[in-house]
């Protein structure tokens, strides 16, 4: 149950689910590239994000507009915020926390989608997950907006009607209820494709 006056988002319950799901604490631009990964998987897949969120650009990448509102609605209950000393810089942390104050359960159709994407990144290191994070379509459009014009746009929203669904997945996009224990064959095998494509960007 929610506190009065607390009414969690989509985005609030999605953070608290990659946390308890990696079961570590990760950086704040780390957790930032967990949460728009899954939102462009899922646009992909559905043709909508899962948090309803703005990106934006800035200078680690995209970045939700409520995000920093959002760990500060939660921080000291659902997550614990922490700094580590770190050269040249100090590095905010994320962890779950004790006192979650809601149900931060998803739909069956997102819990597969985001399950995936994180299973996907686990092992990745920050780096490499930055590199998939460029690679999509609204990183990419505003990169080559950037070179063409010779300034950043840092504050830019990214435009994800750029995102490409995929017309293989149209059946599981009709039936939108797998679990994991139940795994669809389409979209077993465009995430395979998608893990090749991706080996190939971090191996280039």
């Amino acid at each position: 149950m929610s506190e009065i006056g607390f009414i969690p988002t989509s985005l609030h319950k999605l953070t608290v689910f990659i946390l308890k799901e990696l079961r570590r604490e990760l950086g704040a631009i780390e957790l930032v590239k967990f949460l728009y990964l899954i939102d462009v998987e899922r646009t992909k897949l559905l043709g909508s994000t899962l948090t309803g969120e703005i990106y934006t650009r800035q200078k680690k990448g995209p970045l939700p507009l409520n995000f920093y509102a959002i760990i500060e609605d939660m921080d000291g209950s659902e997550i614990d915020l922490f700094i580590k000393p770190r050269f040249p810089f100090p590095k905010h942390c994320h962890r779950l926390g004790d006192n979650i104050r809601f149900n931060i359960s998803l739909s069956p159709e997102d819990t597969y989608i985001a399950r995936r994407v994180i299973n996907k990144l686990r092992d990745l290191s920050p780096k490499e997950i930055e590199i998939l994070a460029y690679e999509t379509e609204p990183m990419r459009r505003i990169l080559a907006k950037e070179k063409e014009t010779g300034m950043k746009h840092r504050g830019e929203q990214l435009d994800f009607s750029c995102i490409e669904q995929e017309p293989r997945l149209a059946r599981w996009r009709q039936n939108k209820t797998q679990y994991e224990e139940n795994p669809d064959l389409e979209y077993e095998a465009f995430l395979a494709e998608e893990r090749k494509q991706a080996q190939e960007i971090l191996n280039s």
